[in-house]
């Protein structure tokens, strides 16, 4: 199953923020979900080798069509846990969104 995060604009301001702002991968494979509600054009970027993504860079222009990047993260022991960021681009605000602080992903 998916993990979906929502990118949207706050309405009458020039702020985009990402729903939710962590992102709890867990180990193996797993699919995220980006759905765009800025009303304009969002960039996902992913930079972390260690996460082994099938993609590093996502372009969503469209509400209509979420896009999905599947993961390979990393095995790590039980009580350790690794955070990974990643930052999301918003052409509609020209500025990235906030997710709390930046968005990022965990893996424990």
């Amino acid at each position: 199953m998916a993990k979906t995060v929502r990118v949207f604009r706050v309405e009458g301001t020039n702020i985009c923020i990402v729903q939710p702002g962590s992102i709890h991968l867990g180990q193996g494979n797993v699919t995220v979900r980006w759905e765009n509600e800025t009303g304009g054009k969002i960039d996902i970027l992913v930079p972390h080798d260690q996460l082994r993504s099938d993609i590093k860079h996502l372009e969503l222009k469209s509400r209509k069509k979420p896009g999905e990047i599947q993961f390979h993260p990393p095995k790590v022991a039980k009580k350790k846990q690794r955070t990974y960021p990643y930052a999301v681009y918003c052409h509609s605000t020209k500025s990235f969104a906030y997710g709390g602080s930046d968005p990022e992903m965990i893996v424990p």
